[in-house]
């Protein structure tokens, strides 16, 4: 297991990718090159890609990712196939040079300027991508087959989505603080089964749920981030001169502002 940080990503990326390097540097927040750079790792190395925020209940060898050869899998983090956020790219496993995820890094640059950064290189620019292969009837994998000219035409490449009672990711929230929009820390939404993930509760986890070896926490820590570029959020000074975050004073309602974050994307951009 490795964790990768900023200076690692990108001196990753100017090593082994660096026609992309340029789109990499343009982004303008830090949060589409997190997204961005996690697709080039998996495709080049290939294994498990999985959120900070996630803690395995389990060993992840119970996962039966080995035995399906060629396959990358994906998962739900809504109910429906038809969500247009409905793939997570929190949690993402592959072979090394799927062309899946050829695909995928192909498709960055064309969404790189989208107005919210789900658009650009998080879970909505997955699904379409998604979508795009799914639809291509293999069309898609000779496209990104250029990627990745030592993958073999003997290996079956395939994508599996579906929702494995092994990879758990329910839509449950961590609380947050009042400037950034979201459900509170109090009731129905304030549902986590493995609590904080101190290994006590994972080990309390793992009993009340057998057959999951990851959850998540879903800190959405890219958010404040975001609503600051937005201007919906504000830097302040305290009177012990630290800074602040502040609702911006033209800002809307934190309903308002989640209805916001969830907004559904434009034909364009999801033909895009």
């Amino acid at each position: 297991m490795r964790l990768w940080t900023d200076s690692s990503n990108r001196a990753f990326i100017a090593k082994h990718y660096p026609k992309y390097l340029r789109m990499f540097d343009s982004y303008n927040l830090h949060i589409k090159r997190v997204d961005a750079v996690r697709y080039f790792l998996l495709f080049h190395f290939g294994g498990v890609y999985m959120d900070a925020d996630f803690a395995c209940v389990r060993d992840l060898d119970t996962m039966p990712i080995r035995e399906r050869s060629g396959a990358a899998i994906l998962i739900l983090q809504r109910k429906s196939y038809v969500d247009h956020e409905a793939v997570s790219n929190a949690w993402m496993a592959a072979p090394p040079r799927h062309p899946f995820f050829a695909l995928v890094i192909k498709s960055l640059a064309a969404s790189a300027n989208a107005s919210h950064v789900l658009d650009a290189t998080g879970p909505r620019f997955l699904t379409r991508v998604w979508r795009a292969w799914a639809q291509s009837d293999g069309h898609a994998q000779r496209r990104a087959r250029d990627l990745s000219p030592s993958s073999s035409e003997a290996i079956n490449y395939t994508v599996s989505l579906n929702f494995e009672p092994w990879a758990l990711l329910h839509r449950v929230h961590s609380c947050r603080p009042s400037t950034i929009p979201g459900p509170p820390c109090t009731g129905r939404y304030n549902y986590q089964p493995c609590k904080r993930g101190k290994d006590d509760e994972l080990d309390r986890c793992a009993i009340t749920m057998p057959n999951v070896s990851v959850t998540t926490f879903w800190t959405n820590t890219w958010a404040q981030d975001y609503y600051l570029s937005k201007g919906y959020l504000k830097l302040e000074n305290t009177s012990s001169g630290t800074l602040k975050v502040v609702r911006a004073t033209k800002t809307k309602s934190a309903k308002e502002l989640a209805g916001l974050a969830a907004k559904k994307p434009s034909a364009k951009q999801q033909t895009g």
